[in-house]
C-alpha cells in the first residue's frame, strides 16, 4: 500500500518510487528492491499502469501512474479498520523463550544492545522531527498537508523508539533478576549436595 500511495501522490519510474519509499518510510527498512517487485504486481492487478517516457531516447521503462481502480483500492484500504491486530513477532522473545541457562548472559547482552540501538533511533527520530518542524515554521501558512501529517508520524515514531528502549530496559532488569535467582538456586543445590 505504501508503494501504491506514493505512485498516487506522484507518478514516477520504479527507481524514483524506490528512493521515495526508503526516504519516507525509513524506519520500515524496506528492501531496495521492494518498489521494483511491487509495481509489476500492482500493474497486474490493474492498480497502476506504465506510461511510456515522452523522450524516445530515454531507456527507462517509463513511469507508473495509478489507475482509478488503484486509487479506489488505496482509499478503501486507508479508511478501513484492520479486522485483526498485527502479529506480535519479536525475535528477542523467541531467543529468551528458547534459551538455556548457559545462554542467559548472552541474551542479556543482546537485550541491552537492542536497547541502545533503540535509544540511537529515538535520538535520530528527534533530530529529523526538529528539522521537519523548522521547515514547517519557515513555510508558515504555505505548509502543505503532507508536511503536517509527516510531523504527526515523526512524533509517533520517536515515541515508539522511546517506548521500545524503556521496555527493553525493563526486560533486561527482569532477565538480570532471573540470573540472580538462578544463582541462588544453584547455590542452594550445591549446599544440599555438600550436606
Amino acid at each position: 500500500m505504501a508503494v501504491l500511495g506514493l505512485v498516487i501522490e506522484e507518478p514516477e519510474d520504479a527507481s524514483c518510487v524506490a528512493q521515495r519509499l526508503s526516504e519516507r518510510f525509513r524506519p520500515a527498512r524496506f528492501a531496495p528492491s521492494t518498489a521494483h517487485m511491487t509495481l509489476p504486481r500492482l500493474e497486474a492487478q490493474g492498480f497502476v499502469r506504465r506510461v511510456p517516457q515522452r523522450d524516445p531516447g530515454d531507456s527507462s521503462q517509463g513511469r507508473y501512474e495509478a489507475t482509478k481502480e488503484g486509487i479506489d483500492h488505496f482509499r478503501g484500504w486507508l479508511r478501513e479498520s484492520p479486522a485483526v491486530l498485527p502479529a506480535l513477532r519479536e525475535a528477542l522473545h523467541a531467543r529468551i523463550d528458547l534459551s538455556q541457562p548457559a545462554d542467559l548472559e548472552r541474551v542479556i547482552e543482546i537485550t541491552d544492545r537492542e536497547r541502545r540501538a533503540c535509544e540511537r533511533e529515538y535520538a535520530a527520530a528527534c533530530g529529523r522531527l526538529t528539522e521537519a518542524r523548522q521547515v514547517v515554521r519557515f513555510k508558515g501558512s504555505n505548509v502543505d498537508w503532507s508536511e503536517l501529517v509527516r510531523e504527526v508520524v515523526m512524533v509517533d515514531e520517536a515515541m515508539i523508539w522511546a517506548y521500545r528502549a524503556a521496555r527493553l530496559e525493563r526486560l533486561r532488569a527482569r532477565l538480570e533478576d532471573l540470573r540472580r535467582r538462578l544463582a541462588e538456586y544453584t547455590h542452594e543445590d550445591e549446599a544440599q549436595l555438600a550436606s
